[in-house]
């Protein structure tokens, strides 16, 4: 114990005749006046101003210190001090001089103890950067907290250890990162580590070995075992790591886990290489055993095990908890868990085993679902079988890539010897989209090319669709030519009933059914198509509350795909905004610049590029932007001569066209668009949510100045949507024939149907609609 001279009296304390100097104290007497001292002066102190004492560290004080503390407190217990003392919890054991005088310190003095906690990200950040000499990136931030808990003292080891080896580097926004992983030990960690095992017994430090080989909580019986421990020697070796800080029980009985997994690391790197390979097939074996005894402990971490003693005789016995925790994550939507899992079964198979084919096709799959195109092509590359690559393409169409999907067909097909009309079909079509995606000339809708309605038929017959979204509207289409044609259990796939029976009451509860079950799966692009789904039925019925909030809901799923292109499902999402935004007729600035994106060409979205001109073009002329809208109907118009009516799309975009016509008041293309509604559109009859084929007819007739056949079509489409439900384009039509007979002057018949739109169109909350109508009738005045 250090104390400034000054503070030591020079006489004794009574003043007494027999005064001797310090030099003849008692060693007894010389420390209670040393103590003495401190606290009078810390008294006196106190006298003049409240005192603040900040005394840190005191996991390194010896005896003494520990006695000054005490003999202060209980002397200045009554004046104005406050005495601050910090010291690391995990470096004060039972035998810690302090740990006694923390138990005296409560009924000598008022005393309050605060557990510090890791700092949050933000002080994190701030600590690490200042460290660095620099911003650090979020994602270093967030390993450092993995790894440390936000423990500053580690944080900072860790920094400044990768600043020092030069493995800092700035990111695209100047924050520094790195690509090292954290487990490397900074030199004072270890020299930490080390001093507090230095003062554990053997029996400890052989626990701490074993439980190192475990990343997170480990089970304490197969650890006991692995560290050769009987039980008494186990458990007292388990007393003596919690009270050294190293170690600190789960939530979980039995199991426990390194304070920090730095220390862990730390403990983990002791051991040379050759006795880490041991060490983790030992424990291996040894979960594996307790697993069988009923202890809680799952297929992963047994797996986890074998694989790190990859290389060692008896590592393949990890094979089967693998694969068996590959389909638990499999189960739990958890897709790069699966994937990893299946390529630890892969890892670990001997040699030749036939195994490897079944599992490699598995491990692409799950990496297509995890957003991993690029791996799951390579991985289905690797297998080399075409059904492999049928299965795999499928994936990768289905979870977001058709760019990705469309590699894989080619080859395949040449390889494919026709004994699989399903593999042929599903690759086919696949091959038949990428040629026309590289074709320049081409309108940007699927034609009636060779082999594509036999193939969509084989597909459809082989029940292999569900879940395949706008592939099997699209197969149905084509098949069964119209909608009367469709059979009432077609009509069960909920893409179907929505977007070609047009029974949008009956589709919501299937979209929404389908969207649990695709969460469930961790499928999150189809559960955003599900939902989008189920949002633009509830707008085409009314619901207009009830649609945004499930585009809001899904704009958070899609936040959640940052790597997921542009595709079909994320098109839907935008259908499903864009179907609120015409109801509503509000924010058309905002959605078409939302929807600028989908403008820019790219092969993967090329089958759907007329439609989003025909989208496009007639969210310009909402907004009167009259040159810009008819620049855009190049390519939908030229779908509309060369498709098919089964072409996905296709009476959609002659009704965006027939709209754009009817906004901007302009007969530019009407014959084709009326050839292709009448011709094409009609017959086939296929309905989609807030377009009706007999309604946008209807508008040609009106501009064409045939206002009694008009009048027809207008009440056709009123039957059809009345039956439908479809209450917002319903009132449209209402407006629309009015708007018909205000352009004319027949401002008499106007009067009534603006009126019963008006009404329809407050009731519905639909502003912008409501602002037309006014427009509509002080026209008439």
């Amino acid at each position: 114990m250090l104390v400034p001279a000054a503070l030591v009296p020079a006489e004794p304390y009574d003043g007494t005749s027999d005064a001797r100097t310090p030099d003849k104290l008692r060693p007894d007497e010389l420390r209670t006046r040393l103590l003495d001292a401190v606290a009078r002066r810390v008294a006196a102190l106190a006298a003049t101003a409240p005192l603040v004492l900040l005394l840190d560290d005191l996991h390194w004080a010896d005896s003494g210190t520990v006695a000054m503390l005490r003999h202060t407190a209980r002397v200045t217990a009554r004046e104005p001090v406050l005495v601050v003392a910090a010291y690391r919890g995990e470096e004060v054991g039972a035998r810690h001089p302090f740990a006694d005088a923390l138990g005296a310190l409560r009924s000598e003095a008022e005393c309050r103890e605060l557990r510090l906690g890791g700092i949050d990200g933000e002080a994190l950040a701030a600590l690490l950067g200042s460290v660095a000499g620099a911003p650090v990136s979020t994602d270093l931030v967030a390993a450092v907290w993995a790894e440390t808990d936000g423990n500053p003292f580690l944080a900072r080891e860790i920094v400044r250890h990768l600043h020092d080896d030069g493995a800092l580097h700035p990111d695209g926004d100047g924050r520094l990162g790195t690509d090292l992983p954290l487990s490397a030990v900074p030199e004072g960690v270890r020299q930490v580590t080390a001093r507090r095992r230095a003062r554990l017994p053997e029996r400890a430090n052989r626990l701490l070995d074993a439980a190192a080989g475990v990343e997170g909580p480990f089970p304490f019986e197969p650890v006991r075992a692995v560290a050769g421990l009987d039980d008494a020697e186990a458990l007292a070796a388990l007393d003596d790591v919690i009270d050294a800080g190293l170690v600190v029980p789960d939530t979980r009985p039995d199991r426990y886990d390194f304070t920090h997994a730095l220390i862990r690391h730390a403990v983990h790197r002791e051991l040379n290489p050759s006795r880490r390979l041991r060490l983790h097939r030992e424990l291996a074996v040894a979960l594996d055993a307790a697993r069988a005894d009923g202890v809680r402990i799952t297929a992963a971490e047994i797996a986890a095990q074998y694989h790190r003693a990859a290389g060692l005789p008896g590592a393949s016995a990890g094979v089967g908890p693998a694969r068996e925790a590959a389909e638990q994550a499999r189960r739990a939507g958890a897709h790069d868990e699966h994937a990893a899992f299946l390529r630890v079964a892969l890892d670990l198979l001997p040699p030749g085993d036939g195994r490897a084919p079944e599992l490699l096709a598995r491990a692409a799959v799950a990496l297509a679902w995890a957003l991993r195109f690029d791996e799951a092509v390579d991985a289905a590359r690797v297998c080399g079988l075409p059904t492999v690559a049928a299965e795999v393409a499928t994936a990768l169409a289905q979870a977001g890539s058709n760019r990705h999907a469309w590699s894989l067909a080619p080859a395949a097909l040449t390889a494919l010897d026709g004994s699989d009309p399903v593999t042929w079909a599903a690759l086919t079509l696949l091959d038949l989209d990428r040629r026309e995606a590289s074709d320049p000339d081409h309108p940007g809708i699927p034609l009636d090319l060779p082999g594509r309605r036999r193939a969509l038929r084989v597909l459809l017959g082989s029940g292999r669709l569900a879940g395949r979204g706008d592939l099997a509207r699209y197969a149905v289409a084509a098949v069964y030519g119209s909608r009367a044609a469709i059979p009432a259990e077609a009509a069960d796939d909920p893409t179907v009933a929505a977007f070609l029976v047009g029974d949008y009451a009956a589709a919501v509860p299937l979209f929404e059914r389908d969207a649990a079950a695709a969460e469930a799966a961790g499928q999150l692009a189809l559960e955003v198509y599900c939902r989008a789904g189920a949002a633009r039925c509830r707008v085409a019925l009314g619901d207009l509350g009830g649609g945004a909030e499930v585009v809001a809901h899904v704009r958070g799923l899609v936040a959640r795909l940052p790597g997921l292109g542009p595709g079909w499902q994320l098109l839907h999402h935008e259908g499903a905004e864009d179907a609120l935004t015409m109801a509503r007729d509000v924010g058309w600035p905002e959605r078409l610049a939302d929807f600028a994106r989908w403008r820019v060409p790219a092969p993967d979205r090329h089958w759907g590029s007329a439609a989003i001109d025909a989208i496009s073009a007639r969210a310009e002329a909402r907004m009167q932007h009259g040159a810009a809208a008819l620049g855009l109907l190049a390519r939908p118009v030229r779908a509309l001569r060369a498709a098919p009516a089964w072409a996905p799309n296709y009476g959609r975009t002659a009704c965006e066209v027939a709209e754009v016509l009817w906004l901007l008041d302009r007969r530019d293309h009407l014959s084709v668009v009326e050839r292709a509604l009448r011709e094409r559109a009609l017959p086939a009859d296929f309905r989609f949510p807030m377009t009706d084929a007999r309604h946008a007819l209807a508008r040609l007739c009106a501009l064409d100045g045939r206002r009694d056949e008009a009048h027809r079509w207008f009440d056709a489409a009123r039957a059809v949507l009345d039956g439908q439900a479809a209450r917002p384009l319903r009132a449209v039509v209402d407006h629309d024939e009015g708007l018909m007979h205000t352009r004319s002057g027949d401002h008499g018949r106007a009067a009534p149907l603006l009126d019963a739109a008006a009404v329809a169109f407050a009731r519905l909350g639909m502003p912008g609609w409501s602002r037309r109508v006014a427009a509509a009738r002080a026209a008439a005045r």
